[in-house]
Parts: structure tokens; C-alpha cells; sequence
């Protein structure tokens, strides 16, 4: 039976998942509107093509990924249901609170349905073609955070996790977290060393440190990669039971990858 944890081949994330690139991203969307003409069939909230340069705050939950001819709108649903449809943001805030490679086009299920952020936006005029230019009004994230937030902080540190063992039954196997790579011993086989990347789609390797992404103040993401392969690791400062005894501990983690998911417990060493 193959095991859940071992070197993996991804090919799950279209290019289209990827969301605000910034200025050269725009100029390439428009770009590609040039080549291919097609009209744009978004509903903004503005009723005319005037642009507002005002900054307007919402609190809001993502949800839903479109993608259209026009390129790709992400769904926001603020606390009296009203829905804004914004088209990528003016610098990189969406994409880093938001996993693109978690996310499928017109799939509501995704691990952002229930955490509210705090989103400034703008309206901006941009040109689409349909035959002819045509100037439409969006709107443009410019900043984006979890609500309630100012600098994310959480309870688990990297000094923290690097004096926990995980591990896990059925199959038998064990993790450990170092600063530089993350060790994974299935029982019965090789160990696997996975280093730790920022993001689902970079390959370059990072620190514990760097790679830890906060959920909240006792759950963290860290994703994990060897070769074309690899995890991501999501972690949670709760009690644990192993299932196949009394005691309890200190940290529950689940590791999954394109082949399934694995639950385990970790427990605390000196």
C-alpha cells in the first residue's frame, strides 16, 4: 500500500490560481485582453464608469475563485451578505493570506470559508476589449488582513515545534521538525527529508522559521517539499489521543498531500 508521506508528483494547480502579481501582472492581464478580445461580464458595485480614489473598508469572508475570459475575481461576502467581486489587488495582500493552490474555480469549499478579514479596496478604471477598448470600473484590494489582527502572532514558535515528536498509527510512522529540513520515518522504511518552502508552488528552501504560516494563536501551516513532492503539515495546540491508550498530548497534527491525509498526536521531548 503506498504510504501517504512519500515523494509525489504535483500537478494540481493551474496557472490561473495564482492571484495578484502586483503592476507587472496587471499589464500582463491586460495584455492578454488585447490578444484575445472578450467582453467582460463581471457586475462591480459601482454604477458608472467613474472610479472613486477613495479607500473603502469592509469586513468580509472569502467565497469563492472565479475564473472568466476577463481573468480571475475572488468572491467576498461582508456581515450583511452583500457580495464584492474584486479583480486581484494592488500588491501581494491577497495572496498572502489566501493559499491559491487550495482553491478551485466555482468550488466554495475551501479552508477560508469561516475567518473574517479586514479588507481596504478601491475603485479603478481599467481597459478591457470587446472589438473596441472599453473602460470598466473595478475594484482592487490594496490591503488585507485577518480581522482583529495587526502583526499575526501565534503560540507556536519555531523553538516550540523543534522540541515536539509527532507521529501517528495505521501505518506506524514519526516526524520531526528541524530549523533547516522536516524528517519523516515511516516504520519499516527509509527516512525522507522534506525542506521547508513559503509557499505550495516555491521551491526555493526555507527556514522553520520562515515556512510557518499562523492559522490562529494555537494552529500553524507549514509547508514541506522534496522534489516534485511533498506535504504540508497543519498543526494545532490541542489535546491528543493516539487511540491505542490513555494518555493524552499536547499537539494534534494533520499531514496531507495529493494521496490522502495522515492524523497524529505530538508529544513533548527535553
Amino acid at each position: 500500500m503506498k504510504h501517504p508521506i512519500k515523494i509525489l508528483s504535483f500537478a494540481l494547480i493551474a496557472s490561473i490560481f495564482f492571484a495578484c502579481g502586483g503592476k507587472n501582472q496587471n499589464s500582463e492581464v491586460e495584455k492578454r485582453e488585447q490578444q484575445n478580445p472578450k467582453k467582460v461580464e463581471e457586475q462591480t458595485d459601482s454604477k458608472s464608469n467613474k472610479a472613486s480614489s477613495e479607500i473603502i473598508k469592509i469586513k468580509a469572508k472569502f467565497r469563492v475563485m472565479n475564473a472568466s475570459s476577463s481573468g480571475t475575481w475572488h468572491v467576498f461576502i461582508d456581515e450583511a451578505g452583500k457580495e464584492y467581486n474584486f479583480f486581484g489587488c494592488e500588491n501581494n495582500s491577497l495572496g498572502e493570506n489566501i493559499d491559491m493552490g487550495k482553491l478551485e474555480p466555482s468550488n466554495p469549499e475551501h479552508p477560508y470559508q469561516n475567518i473574517w478579514f479586514d479588507i481596504e479596496y478601491i475603485e479603478k478604471t481599467m481597459d478591457f476589449y470587446q472589438g473596441e477598448k472599453i473602460s470598466k470600473v473595478v475594484l482592487r484590494i490594496v490591503s488585507m488582513k485577518k480581522s482583529g489582527a495587526s502583526e499575526s502572532t501565534s503560540g507556536l514558535s519555531a523553538n516550540d515545534l523543534k522540541n515536539v515528536v509527532f507521529f501517528g498509527n495505521e501505518p506506524l510512522w514519526s516526524l520531526k521538525l528541524y530549523e533547516d529540513y522536516a524528517e519523516y520515518i515511516p516504520m519499516g522504511q527509509s527516512s525522507i527529508k522534506l525542506y521547508y518552502t513559503k509557499t505550495y508552488m516555491d521551491n526555493s528552501k526555507s527556514k522553520l522559521s520562515q515556512a510557518i504560516k499562523i492559522i490562529s494563536d494555537k494552529e500553524v501551516e507549514i509547508q514541506a517539499q522534496e522534489g516534485d513532492g511533498g506535504a504540508l503539515f497543519t498543526i494545532k495546540k490541542e489535546s491528543c489521543s493516539d487511540g491505542e491508550s490513555n494518555n493524552k498530548y499536547p499537539y494534534k497534527i494533520l499531514m496531507a498531500n495529493v494521496l490522502g491525509k495522515v492524523n497524529g498526536c505530538g508529544r513533548i521531548i527535553k
